[in-house]
């Protein structure tokens, strides 16, 4: 193995090992504290979605990355957290990755990209009672509904291999 194949390799471990644990200390907004969740996979939530107007998209968010499809902020689940939404009204789903902070906005959960919000059905009202449960983390869905809930990254990482053989 040549140092160039070795030092591709570290990086790819350290950006999957490290990169998810960079920026989720508490943070602070508008006077009010927020710590990380620890151990969100499995974990359901209750509460109201908005989303993204169009003029955000590729904007740059908390975590670095531009705003695209599929993505979502949240005030406390680590960045990279998989989050399956489920708009209560009409029973929509679809699953979305955390790469930002916020909403901060009085009674407001999640902040969901545009075509997030239009796969839910959310786009005319604006807001709307969802059901948030977290699927996965570092971008990789590791729950199926119905299915074994992971606990730690051993557990991951022996299902992940099971998936992968499957």
């Amino acid at each position: 193995m040549n140092i160039w194949t070795r030092r591709a390799v570290t990086a790819m471990l350290l950006n999957l090992s490290i990169l998810p644990c960079i920026a989720q200390a508490h943070y602070s907004v508008y006077y009010k504290k927020y710590p990380p969740v620890k151990k969100p996979l499995g974990k359901e939530y209750r509460g109201r979605a908005t989303y993204y107007g169009k003029q955000y998209f590729g904007r740059i968010t908390a975590s670095g990355e531009r705003l695209k499809n599929g993505t979502c902020a949240h005030k406390t689940l680590p960045f990279g957290s998989m989050v399956e939404v489920t708009n209560l009204k009409n029973g929509r789903k679809t699953i979305v990755r955390v790469i930002d902070r916020g909403p901060f906005g009085k009674n407001r959960d999640i902040d969901l990209s545009f075509d997030a919000a239009k796969k839910l059905g959310m786009t005319q009202a604006g807001v709307a009672q969802v059901n948030l449960r977290v699927v996965g983390t570092n971008g990789i869905v590791l729950l199926r509904p119905n299915k074994y809930l992971l606990e730690d990254n051993a557990t991951i990482t022996a299902r992940a291999d099971m998936a992968a053989l499957e």
